[in-house]
């Protein structure tokens, strides 16, 4: 006997087989929303343990239905179909932008990596930059407190951000003065399955002891080269066309870059939020 055929029902009420018939989600698509929290049944028969629905649910399980066909993760759906009536465009185009935003990301990613494999080292096919400006400054030595981590291109982001919040976890707890820049060095290349070596560092005055990850050292004076990254390229692989502009610009192929992170993030596309450096000496005067 089916669900369906067994399920004792009021007249007010829709069985299993008929929700699924007035909704097109599955019988098993049922049970995963409402293990899920998403569809919970208006009443569960506690002796057989049947489905029934309350009819005012049908047109939340064909909401359902329609996210689920454009592949809205069950993890945000609660975000559409709870908002407010007023704002439910808003919020469903917004996480299909947030798609087309990823998947332009992905298609550069994409095509950086068949340049590269196919041999193709011409800086001018590097994504990003046209016309960024290559500068040139001494920055003087300083005490950071940082945490080094072995990450791939796709854990880079999330990684040096935790490492990043531990650091300044840190410097507050022992009462430290931290800077409000803070900056990436890439001892080794990050690749897609390759991991590589990258230091999160924050500048501070204080006295600190090292502990757990945190290491304290002195970033030595230094004079490099340097390119502003506006918002919109503060990605990969868009990001990488800066660092050959400034490897073109210094003749450095192999020297350890760093992004430097001075000023507060902005969304405005054309808002400068980094900056990506490279070391080519000592600091003027320096001995």
């Amino acid at each position: 006997m089916t669900e369906e055929q067994g399920a004792p029902r009021a007249s007010a009420s829709l069985t299993s087989g008929e929700m699924v018939r007035a909704s097109g989600l599955s019988i098993k698509a049922l049970r995963i929303y409402d293990a899920n929290g998403l569809l919970a049944p208006a009443r569960v028969d506690p002796r057989t343990g049947y489905r029934a629905y309350a009819p005012e649910q049908v047109e939340r399980a064909r909401a359902l239905a329609l996210l689920r066909r454009i592949d809205v993760p069950l993890a945000r759906v609660p975000e559409v179909l709870d908002a407010d009536p007023r704002d439910v465009r808003d919020v469903l185009l917004g996480w299909w932008d947030e798609q087309q935003r990823a998947l332009a990301a992905q298609r550069a990613t994409a095509e950086e990596l068949a340049r590269r494999l196919a041999g193709d080292d011409r800086h001018e096919t590097a994504p990003g930059p046209e016309g960024a400006s290559v500068r040139w400054r001494d920055v003087p030595a300083c005490t950071v407190a940082t945490i080094t981590s072995l990450t791939t291109q796709s854990e880079l982001v999330p990684t040096f951000s935790a490492d990043l919040l531990t650091i300044r976890a840190h410097l507050a707890a022992a009462g430290a003065e931290a800077g409000a820049a803070h900056w990436v060095i890439y001892h080794s290349p990050v690749g897609r399955d390759v991991a590589g070596r990258v230091e999160a560092c924050v500048p501070y005055r204080g006295a600190v002891v090292p502990a757990g990850p945190v290491v304290l050292r002195e970033d030595p004076a230094r004079t490099e080269a340097y390119v502003e990254v506006p918002s919109r390229d503060c990605r990969f692989p868009q990001i990488v066309g800066y660092l050959d502009v400034l490897r073109v610009a210094t003749g450095q192929e192999h020297a350890t870059s760093r992004e430097v992170y001075a000023v507060p993030w902005s969304d405005e596309p054309d808002a400068v939020v980094a900056e990506v450096a490279l070391a080519v000496g000592p600091a003027a005067g320096a001995h």
